[in-house]
């Protein structure tokens, strides 16, 4: 969960044995606001080393606030 307060863009760095995923198999990621939309919003991760992913979310707007990350072990 992720919470953006009143700006529209954050960087998250995320460690993925820390979080249940494998560190050397590449993952999808999707943030959405289930509350306020439907709307999922797919987003590339950029690989970091030994094992963690960084994302520089730009919500869309109007998702000031709480938002989920949601992130998986990508499938071939």
């Amino acid at each position: 969960v992720l919470n953006f307060g009143d700006s529209e863009q954050v960087k998250v760095t995320v460690n993925l044995t820390a979080v249940g995923l494998k560190p050397t198999k590449a993952v999808e990621a999707s943030i959405y606001q289930p509350l306020l939309s439907n709307e999922i919003v797919l987003i590339k991760p950029m690989a970091l080393k030994n094992g963690r992913v960084e994302f520089n979310l730009k919500v869309p707007r109007g998702w000031r606030g709480v938002t989920l990350l949601k992130l998986r072990e990508r499938k071939r």
